[in-house]
């Protein structure tokens, strides 16, 4: 239970304490009084979004801390599983400076906001005075349902069978997009003059191509057909090498998502501890080549996060213009591939 809570330089108040005990508490006063502030500091100590509107106007920051007893067991298991240490009682900090930037801390250890989520999701509920007005939501109707009929066995199967079916209409319609390309794809290169023409044990009359459209069945459906034919398939590729280098930030924002690169709003706590990490760059590039030894291709998305970090001392101007091997490699440090370039391009 929420033993005692404790606020500093909180919206208006300078400093709070407050001490619950067992059992049935209520807070009362008038309009104003700061009722509201106290379920607000309570939401930001639970690991929840906060902003630098939550800071005492003239304040360098805002200091929150909560003890909590007794707590379940379900709490110390997070608490173990989050390598930290489970004892009967949990004290939480947090603090929002000024620029909207803060620190959580757990039995006086370093923690991300998220972290704090994960820990402190069993000990309370906050439940509004709107909360009734869900029931208006049609998007919650059908979870109401579930949950009164008590049928969470038969839907899990239902619902393990949907995605499945799901699965099984993506294979199909992607197979019937392929063909669908092939075809598109052969009847332009067969109308351009670029496509080699199809000869089997007795020749074809003259003219007809890879296109038409009893071969390309025969062709597509793996060798089964009702009148077999023996094919030499005589195929010539255009040599080719093309890029694309594409800008997402643009489309991101056009999409809504903007929090991400203002650095006052952005929260990349589950990925750093770094307060300040902001999205200063979203771009999708990609490069295919076509010759006769086969198609290359590779792609790429780069999201790169910035957060505060000195200003550079020096510009060095690194050139790789000789052969030389490369490495990827994982968050742990293990390779996931090594390539050599043996010619790099200018």
């Amino acid at each position: 239970m929420l033993a005692n809570l404790k606020i500093e330089n909180v919206a208006v108040i300078e400093k709070a304490e407050v001490n619950f005990t067992p059992g049935f508490n209520v807070l009362t006063g008038e309009t104003g009084a700061g009722k509201s502030i106290l379920i607000d500091s309570i939401n930001a100590i639970l690991g929840n979004r906060t902003s630098r509107e939550l800071v005492r106007s003239g304040a360098q920051k805002a200091c929150i801390w909560a003890t909590f007893e007794r707590i379940p067991d379900s709490v110390k298991k997070q608490l173990e599983k989050c390598g930290y240490e489970a004892n009967d009682d949990l004290l939480l900090y947090r603090e929002i400076n000024a620029e909207g930037k803060g620190s959580c801390r757990v039995n006086g250890m370093p923690a991300t906001a998220a972290v704090v989520r994960d820990i402190s999701a069993g000990l309370l509920s906050i439940h509004g005075q709107h909360d009734s007005q869900s029931l208006t939501n049609p998007a919650l109707h059908l979870g109401l349902l579930d949950q009164y009929a008590q049928n969470r066995a038969l839907f899990a199967e239902y619902y393990r069978r949907y995605r499945e079916l799901v699965t099984v209409k993506r294979q199909l319609d992607a197979l019937n997009a392929s063909e669908s390309t092939i075809r598109r794809d052969l009847t332009e290169l067969d109308r351009q003059g670029r496509l080699n023409k199809v000869h089997g044990g007795a020749t074809l009359p003259d003219g007809q191509f890879l296109a038409d459209e009893p071969t390309m069945d025969f062709l597509l459906s793996g060798g089964e057909s009702a009148e077999s034919k023996y094919l030499i398939v005589n195929l010539a590729l255009p040599k080719f090498d093309t890029a694309s280098d594409l800008d997402l930030a643009d489309s991101l924002k056009a999409l809504g998502i903007t929090d991400v690169f203002d650095p006052a709003v952005s929260d990349f706590s589950p990925m750093t501890d770094d307060t300040a990490a902001y999205l200063s760059q979203a771009k999708h590039a990609a490069r295919v080549t076509v010759d006769e030894e086969g198609i290359t291709a590779a792609a790429y998305t780069v999201m790169m996060v910035c957060g505060t970090a000195a200003p550079p001392e020096e510009e060095v101007d690194f050139v790789l213009n000789r052969p030389f091997v490369f490495a990827i490699t994982g968050t742990d440090g293990l390779p996931l591939f090594v390539g050599i370039i043996h010619q790099p391009q200018p």
